[in-house]
């Protein structure tokens, strides 16, 4: 156990590390998808799934500027995605779904999943 006090994302590359690694050894060989919350987001936790190919779809704060960035996105170019059993589908905007492009790009990410 953790104290309270401790951070979301305290220990959350070893805790990847040891999911795949365990639901590989237990006969899991399809896609894994990571749904997390923004609390665990890091570059560390972005990088630790990359290298697994897990695929993942993190939940960022809606500061001011995302909030902005959202409002700038035609409704028409909302697409949906449904990656849950009996869930719902998410709107994601399409460039959201695939890496970014050279004019979207961050210097850090290579891949992009579903950001928002």
């Amino acid at each position: 156990m953790r104290k309270g006090s401790a951070g979301s994302a305290r220990g959350v590359v070893r805790f990847i590390d040891e999911l795949v690694a365990r639901l590989r050894r237990s006969g899991a060989d399809g896609q894994i998808t990571l749904r997390a919350d923004s609390g665990f987001w890091s570059w560390k936790l972005v990088d630790t799934l990359n290298r697994h190919g897990v695929l993942w779809s993190i939940t960022v704060t809606g500061h001011k500027a995302i909030r902005a960035a959202i409002a700038q996105i035609p409704e028409a170019a909302w697409v949906d995605i449904d990656y849950t059993i009996g869930g719902r589908a998410l709107r994601t905007p399409p460039e959201m779904l695939s890496p970014p492009t050279s004019s979207t790009a961050t210097t850090r990410s290579s891949s992009w999943r579903s950001a928002i």
